[in-house]
């Protein structure tokens, strides 16, 4: 194989970013250099992963007195051994995944993004397509991930068998790093970590509350450290628990076909095993799908019956503005503002993240859409909010 055209092409790059001037680009220039050194970057972990194939092959990895494949690529290329392990299995998945391959080796998709797809497809290749129109929309890896668990949940064939398997995975380690700093970290079943991540939530908030009051002004996560180690020696100051989505008739089938839900918010899809264990001990709210046959509540007050807060949980388990996939601490939204006599009933009413929440109240951005399929759009135009 001739190298000179890809030995020129580096050669070019190379000059490129050698004399580049970030500071003489307008606003849409810098997008289009992120886009263009995003899409090289995708080339070369895609011919990286290709090419990694073949010095595993013919052993030439043991020139260098490397341990393995992937041991060498790692060092060849500075990332941890993890990441060149994921390299190397995205690469051995890829002959079976036409779709992912093509998008892969056009650059349109990173090292990332075709190992979570590639990990999917494999247990549901009529998944595949779908998974990269997904990510080629722009999705995040945080949304690419979410649908990728979605695909490998609906392709669990023996339900028991991953509720087993997730049971005899969990584990928990604890070490210190070289500034003495205990640290940790922990694997359980998905109804255990609903209510340990509930437990922490709450008491982070308590713990923050307080702060903010007393005028500290830490970041979150060393809250949340303190509410860890609260919690382990004090117990929780609040009541907690885990929150179930099930549509019906999965529980008596035993699985969730495709589309169907079985899952805890913040946490993903889950087995229908888990979700009976949890049904067994749990006081049960059933709400229906449908907003149609809720009560009929609706007031100028800012008070959400339980009934209603539950709903509102349930059909926005993320950000409810288009392409936002933030999950954590959603606030309750009136589409049309209570200053302007919008009421607080469930037509009126969805959860968005804090930040799209600033930029609707104070920066005039607008709902657009209709009915629990909303959108939120600039005020003049202009670009998306990231």
């Amino acid at each position: 194989m001739d190298f000179r055209e890809l030995d020129s092409a580096i050669d070019a790059i190379e000059v490129f970013v050698r004399d580049f001037e970030p500071g003489l680009l307008d606003a849409r220039g810098a997008v289009r250099a992120v886009e263009r050194f995003a899409k090289v970057t995708h080339l070369g972990q895609a011919g990286t992963a290709l090419a990694v194939q073949q010095v595993d092959r013919t052993h030439a990895y043991r020139e260098s007195g490397a341990r393995c494949a992937a041991d060498w690529l790692a060092r060849k290329t500075g990332v941890a051994s993890a990441s060149a392990f994921r390299a190397m299995e995205t690469a051995d998945a890829l002959s079976e995944l036409p779709a992912t391959n093509a998008a892969f080796r056009a650059g349109k998709l990173s090292e990332a993004q075709a190992h979570e797809i590639a990990g999917a497809a494999r247990k549901d290749p009529t998944a595949e397509a779908e998974l990269v129109a997904v990510a080629a929309r722009g999705t995040t890896m945080k949304g690419l991930k979410d649908r990728c668990r979605q695909v490998r949940a609906s392709a669990e064939v023996d339900d028991a068998a991953w509720a087993q398997r997730l049971r005899d995975n969990r584990s928990l380690r604890t070490w210190v790093d070289p500034d003495t700093a205990p640290c940790g970290m922990w694997r359980t079943t998905p109804d255990k970590g609903a209510e340990i991540n509930a437990a922490l939530d709450a008491e982070t908030d308590l713990l923050f509350r307080a702060a903010r009051a007393a005028g500290g002004r830490e970041a979150r996560e060393a809250y949340a450290a303190d509410a860890l180690h609260a919690l382990i020696t004090r117990g929780p100051r609040k009541a907690t628990g885990a929150t179930l989505v099930m549509d019906a008739g999965v529980a008596d089938a035993g699985f969730a076909s495709r589309g169907q839900r079985c899952e805890i918010p913040g946490i993903g899809p889950i087995p229908v095993t888990i979700a009976k264990q949890m049904l067994a001990t749990a006081k049960i709210r059933e709400l229906p799908a449908d907003p149609a046959l809720l009560p009929d509540y609706a007031t100028d007050r800012r008070y959400y019956p339980p009934w209603m807060l539950a709903w509102l949980d349930q059909h926005y388990p993320v950000c409810g503005v288009e392409g936002c996939d933030a999950d954590f601490h959603l606030e309750i939204d009136h589409v049309v503002p209570k200053s302007e006599g919008g009421l607080t009933a469930i037509p009126n009413l969805w959860l968005i993240c804090w930040y799209h929440h600033r930029l609707k109240t104070n920066e005039d951005w607008l709902v657009t859409g209709t009915t629990h399929n909303w959108d939120l759009v600039p005020p003049n135009g202009g670009p998306d909010p990231p």
